[in-house]
């Protein structure tokens, strides 16, 4: 789902500039090799205004690519979270 077939941003009151700049971030880390791939989702008000997947699954180039239901375990960023947070 692209940012360009969307309106709802604006309906939710978020910038299409500031989320079009938050895909790009992550586009631009994969671009650089800080992570393969990853899943970007917005939401507000109830309503999914970004939902894209880029990159792949692994550094590997015939690796599957990114897919929006791509599920990732977050668990071990549970300790840096709250200890960067204390």
């Amino acid at each position: 789902m692209k940012l360009e077939q969307l309106e709802k941003p604006k309906q939710v009151g978020l910038s299409k500039r500031g989320l079009d700049a938050a895909v790009e971030l992550v586009r631009r880390a994969i671009e650089d090799g800080a992570t393969p791939g990853a899943v970007v989702l917005v939401a507000r008000r109830g309503q999914i205004v970004v939902e894209e997947a880029l990159g792949r699954m692994t550094y590997d180039e015939d690796a599957e690519p990114v897919r929006r239901d791509t599920m990732y375990d977050l668990a071990s960023l549970t300790k840096v979270i709250v200890t960067t947070t204390l």
